[in-house]
């Protein structure tokens, strides 16, 4: 009986061990054991260490859940969906976009889903709401004003030019109010909501010779049940000349950040350009280049609260030694250091195209986690790390030079065309399956300091 006691009891303490390193570690690196995923993962951090995370593979995209300490998850399948292209988590309600895999003349969806429903294997229900005036809705958020609940995205129209979608949820049914933004000349990237403003970031259209980057703000209206198509929209459009994706993360107020990877610039072969705004002021630009040879890519960013730290996630090919190899790179830029030598986080092997945050008071405790897949096998993998700390053993270091450069911005007025329509969700049932969830590396917590004699 003594040996069955003690046996229980030590693994009574292994378990409290593993499941506090899991909850602490500075840096975790787990996979997917038992699916596969394409390029095109997003993760956002719900609570408690919960992270939920979007694969997109060839047949469907899935949604499942990584819990610290727990080696299964729940895996939600949305059959009707070719792609989801972002989402986001409001008030424990998952909210997505993307397009449908019917091949039809405006398939863009958004839809939504319960969190509690990525618990259990229960049968789960997801709303969708068709866009037929758009074919792909590539970035979504949510907010509450003007008294309402809204759905912002942006992505394309029909005609191939640029639209806004703004869903307004009126509890009996969704006005949907559709913005032309852009026409032809510019291709809709991303968009943050700030205190007083959506904020959007758009590009250059390929079939176009030149047309500046832009930013749109909308203000966000006051009147209950109001779209944010009201008036004349304010834009700025700045010199640079963006390749792939133009992200932009909200800050307090009416701050934001913008990055995106940029054509030559004032010596830089191969720039990744970091922005800072105060509203319609642009404070100051940074610079990271990446090298003639090394084939890098924007994957996301992310601004730490309280830590005054943006974290820029590039991956792609490194040149290194004469050879090649798949590499991760996250930047710690701090604001108030620039120009300066920046610190970055590496991990080979995997591409990690997506960043969230976990804040909290305690400094030593924000973490930022990571999504992505290692393409070899189309593995899905998931990163979890301390901003602040290097000395981890799952995650190398290097550094990089950040510089400052300015960016001239010419500002102006434009209106925009809307069209609104009432729609009900159609509701299907979306299939679940077990999966479990290996462990690559995981570094355990921190050192503990020597006690002074």
């Amino acid at each position: 009986m003594k040996t069955i006691l003690k046996s229980l009891f030590c693994i009574f303490i292994a378990m409290l061990f593993l499941s506090a390193n899991e909850a602490k570690a500075i840096e975790q690196v787990r996979y997917n054991m038992d699916d596969y995923t394409n390029p095109g993962s997003i993760i956002r951090h719900y609570a408690d260490g919960i992270d939920i995370v979007c694969y997109n593979n060839s047949s469907y995209p899935y949604f499942m859940m990584y819990k610290h300490g727990v080696s299964t998850t729940n895996e939600l399948f949305l059959d009707p969906m070719d792609t989801v292209c972002d989402f986001e988590i409001y008030n424990d309600t998952v909210y997505f976009c993307g397009k449908m895999q019917e091949r039809m003349v405006g398939h863009a969806v958004i839809g939504y889903f319960a969190v509690a429903d990525l618990f259990n294997l229960n049968p789960s229900n997801v709303s969708y709401i068709n866009l037929p005036a758009m074919t792909n809705v590539w970035a979504i958020e949510v907010g509450w004003f003007a008294s309402r609940k809204h759905v912002v995205g942006v992505g394309q129209s029909i005609d191939s030019e640029g639209m806004m979608v703004d869903m307004i949820d009126e509890y009996a049914h969704w006005m949907v109010n559709f913005g032309d933004v852009g026409g032809d000349t510019v291709l809709l990237s991303d968009l943050a909501i700030t205190q007083d403003y959506v904020v959007v970031t758009s590009k250059r259209n390929v079939n176009i010779v030149y047309t500046p980057s832009r930013l749109w703000y909308f203000e966000k209206p006051t009147t209950t049940g109001s779209s944010i198509f009201q008036g004349n929209i304010y834009i700025q459009d700045n010199n640079l000349e963006i390749i792939g994706k133009y992200r932009i993360r909200a800050m307090a107020g009416n701050g934001f950040i913008t990055a995106c990877h940029s054509n030559y610039i004032h010596g830089s072969l191969n720039p990744f350009v970091v922005s800072y705004y105060s509203g319609f002021t642009c404070n100051r630009n940074a610079v990271i280049d990446e090298g003639l040879y090394n084939f890098v890519t924007l994957g996301d960013i992310s601004y730490t609260l309280g830590t005054n730290v943006v974290n820029l996630l590039l991956h792609g090919t490194y040149h290194t030694n004469s050879s090649s190899i798949t590499r991760s790179v996250i930047y710690e830029i701090i604001y108030g250091a620039l120009p300066s030598t920046v610190m970055a986080h590496v991990y080979d092997g995997v591409i990690f195209e997506s960043l969230d945050r976990i804040w909290s008071i305690n400094l030593d405790e924000q973490h930022l986690v990571s999504s992505g897949y290692r393409p070899e096998a189309y593995v899905p993998y998931y990163l979890k790390y301390n901003s602040l700390y290097f000395d981890g053993s799952c995650l190398a270091k290097t550094d990089k030079y950040a510089d400052t450069i300015y960016i001239s911005h010419e500002e102006f007025k434009v209106s925009v065309d809307r069209v609104k329509t009432e729609q009900l969700p159609i509701v299907e049932a979306a299939w679940r399956k077990e999966m479990r969830i290996g462990t690559e590396c995981t570094s355990p917590t921190y050192p503990q300091k020597k006690e002074e004699d």
